[in-house]
């Protein structure tokens, strides 16, 4: 009889022991989990640019370590220049509990920031023409400058020696046209620089806004017929998405 009590007690040690394995396992398993680093890559279209940059970004991942599905989860959205599309992948990229989220484009980077103000995601940004005047609270490039969740590098477009060469190329060059969308600070501070130089060379800048895609061919098209020797682009998201029909009015005006 005492033997028998003893190998019950001994079984029923050794099932709650076989328990409390299976459910420590089971807690590792979910801590593995939340260990894994989760990136989130959104750009804000599908464009050459941009599309190189996040190769660009996926390459250098890689290269550090973080292969997607081994060493982390990668996850990459892209909005097609639609801003409504843009805020609902930022706030469920901020929802989901991204580790972090490295964002492509101006429009990106100021959507995301806005949808991530408590800085529940480590925010990396790229592929910004002017970070300081995006209205992300990032005022220069010190420590205490920017917030401590957001960082990240501004890769001006080379506009003023875009009209050095072309004044090079033409030095009869005396106007030049532009289409631009005024609601993209990337695209103003472009034009700011742009104004400027022309101003300098003796080049006058015909510009007209657009406030989208829809827009571009019909815009070009009245910008050339104001006897502009050559049309140029700056640093225009939704321009950039639709160059085939800043390409298409030039063709039919015969000028670069």
């Amino acid at each position: 009889m005492q033997l028998s009590k003893i190998i019950r007690g001994l079984a029923a040690i050794f099932v709650t022991a076989g328990i409390l394995l299976l459910l420590d396992l089971e807690n590792r398993k979910t801590s593995d989990k939340e260990r894994t680093l989760h990136i989130a890559v959104f750009k804000i279209a599908s464009r050459k640019v941009l599309d190189e940059a996040e190769k660009g970004i996926m390459e250098a991942l890689a290269s550090r370590g973080f292969s997607n599905g081994k060493t982390c989860v990668i996850e990459r959205f892209c909005a097609e220049g639609d801003m409504p599309v843009a805020n609902t992948i930022a706030q469920n990229i901020v929802s989901s509990k991204f580790n972090m989220v490295i964002t492509i484009s101006t429009p990106a980077l100021q959507v995301m920031a806005n949808a991530n103000k408590k800085g529940s995601v480590i925010h990396i940004f790229c592929a910004v023409t002017d970070p300081y005047i995006s209205g992300v609270s990032i005022t220069g490039s010190a420590p205490d400058q920017h917030p401590g969740h957001l960082v990240g590098i501004g890769t001006f477009q080379p506009v003023e020696k875009t009209f050095e060469i072309a004044k090079q190329m033409k030095p009869d060059l005396k106007k030049v046209g532009t289409v631009w969308c005024t609601s993209e600070t990337c695209s103003e501070a472009c034009i700011k620089l742009a104004r400027k130089k022309c101003a300098e060379l003796n080049i006058e800048l015909v510009e007209m806004g657009i406030e989208n895609s829809t827009q571009i061919l019909e815009t070009a098209m009245s910008v050339t017929m104001h006897g502009v020797d050559a049309l140029w682009v700056g640093g225009d998201n939704v321009v950039e998405t639709g160059i085939d029909q800043m390409v298409n009015a030039a063709a039919k005006a015969r000028i670069p």
